[in-house]
């Protein structure tokens, strides 16, 4: 699936602001919708190549993942929105060879998973569902809007050796707040799809701050976040710094958001954390 061309967002936005001031329910719901029904991207070659490799798993649930190598010592991949499990393959032969075994899914409503629309609190069961599953997992490594439910799981009770959060929001209240910018509801239809959006997820997204929520003492952490990441500024990763002391930093450039998932530099990092005691 491709995504709308600016012009039909353009026309989907003032068609949806002008209803926002005649029936704001409507428009809430609407703005909502298009808010939690992430698209489904091709998959580019180089992932297909990296799932060759890999033994095709669904979990009971129904989410299509993959699994590479066998090991106690188990690494889940988390992607983020519009992802997909293979879009974090390029992590999977180094750590193999390191003797780790490497899990990946796709996200509730997600690349092949069933679904279509999902939010944080789904994300975070969908993690804890598929530890149970096929863990338990030792470490996480989760990528932009999968950093903040990598980290709702941990608040909600998952154990992990490590996490490495990748090109990560500081506070998904932010997020929805851009959202909401962009498309430009009226004040009023905006109360209330923070209101529904509240009540459909079951967590205030206010109470979604990454930062506050914070990483357990037990758990080792590291941030990784590109300067010139786009999609998800830099800012985010100050923000990490002045609140985490105890995590660990690796700042990157000239990577962007995805592309950081690639790099030799940034894998053999991960690696060398995730080979911490």
């Amino acid at each position: 699936m491709k995504q709308k061309s600016k012009w039909q967002l353009a026309t989907q936005v003032q068609s949806n602001r002008l209803l926002g001031f005649v029936w704001p329910s409507k428009a809430a719901d609407i703005a909502l919708y298009w808010f939690s029904s992430p698209i489904r991207f091709v998959r580019p070659l180089r992932e297909e190549e990296y799932i060759r490799t890999a033994e095709v798993l669904v979990s009971r649930e129904g989410l299509h993942g993959y699994r590479w190598g066998r090991s106690e010592r188990k690494v889940l991949l988390v992607h983020g929105w519009n992802g997909r499990g293979s879009q974090l393959g390029s992590f999977a032969t180094p750590l193999v060879d390191a003797g780790f075994e490497v899990l990946a899914f796709d996200g509730p409503a997600h690349g092949e998973s069933p679904g279509e629309r999902t939010n944080p609190k789904l994300f975070a069961e969908a993690i804890q569902n598929v530890n149970q599953e096929f863990g338990p997992v030792e470490s996480v490594i989760a990528h932009s809007f999968g950093v903040g439910c990598a980290v709702l799981t941990l608040h909600r009770g998952l154990k992990l050796k490590h996490v490495v959060l990748v090109a990560g929001p500081a506070n998904y209240q932010r997020v929805v707040e851009f959202y909401l910018k962009r498309v430009r509801l009226p004040r009023r239809a905006s109360k209330i799809f923070q209101q529904k959006l509240n009540d459909w997820v079951g967590i205030p997204s206010q109470q979604i701050n990454i930062v506050q929520m914070g990483i357990p003492k037990n758990t080792k952490s590291l941030v990784v976040h590109d300067i010139d990441d786009k999609d998800v500024r830099f800012e985010n990763a100050k923000i990490y710094q002045e609140a985490w002391s105890h995590s660990e930093f690796l700042i990157t450039s000239g990577l962007g958001h995805r592309r950081i998932l690639k790099d030799l530099q940034v894998i053999e990092k991960v690696k060398e954390f995730l080979l911490q005691e």
